[in-house]
């Protein structure tokens, strides 16, 4: 399966990624770094793909 990540957004997931597998406060919530990590991924996801706002 080919990553359709762009390089920034997947930079973004990766560090979210190894963040909540490393913590121990991401369970069975996200600590409040784990929640930042997360919206800055999904800010970046919505930048590139300006179409995903509208559905």
């Amino acid at each position: 399966m080919e990553n359709s990540l762009a390089p920034a957004a997947q930079d973004r997931y990766d560090t979210y990624l190894d963040h909540v597998r490393h913590c121990p406060d991401c369970r069975p919530a996200r600590c409040r770094t784990g929640q930042a990590l997360v919206r800055a991924y999904l800010a970046t996801t919505r930048a590139e793909r300006p179409d995903a706002r509208e559905h």
